[in-house]
């Protein structure tokens, strides 16, 4: 839920550069999007699914079970139906990091620094 209000406050703050822009479709060179994708969005999505759900559900269910529906929540609101078993993925390994180092902290540094190098090479690419 807060990763899709940031996406709509996003969203809403591109929209005024750009005649018919999302957050799907604006220009990767908005700072904005290099800021939220980098810094909230990780700490945001990495508190409620692995630090709400995954926490949570792990102590009932186990770790299997619960990283993935930790994992399928994480990729859910990415609407991206192409990359979602990648996002599924993604959310799995970071079910482990958290739970083998204990702290959200590796998931968060993890995700953010896969956020900027996804941002880095969709900007090489133009």
């Amino acid at each position: 839920m807060f990763a899709f209000i940031g996406f709509n406050i996003v969203n809403s703050l591109t929209s005024k550069y750009f005649e018919t822009a999302t957050i799907l479709d604006a220009p990767i060179s908005v700072p904005v999007v290099y800021i939220y994708s980098v810094t909230f969005s990780p700490i945001i999505e990495e508190y409620i699914c692995r630090g709400f759900i995954f926490k949570r559900l792990n102590h009932k269910l186990g770790f299997t079970l619960s990283a993935l529906i930790s994992s399928i929540v994480f990729a859910i609101p990415h609407f991206n139906p192409t990359a979602f078993l990648g996002y599924v993925f993604i959310g799995f390994v970071w079910c482990w990091y958290c739970k083998k180092s204990n702290s959200l902290l590796v998931p968060i540094i993890s995700h953010a620094a896969f956020n900027f190098i996804s941002i880095l090479i969709m900007s090489l690419k133009g």
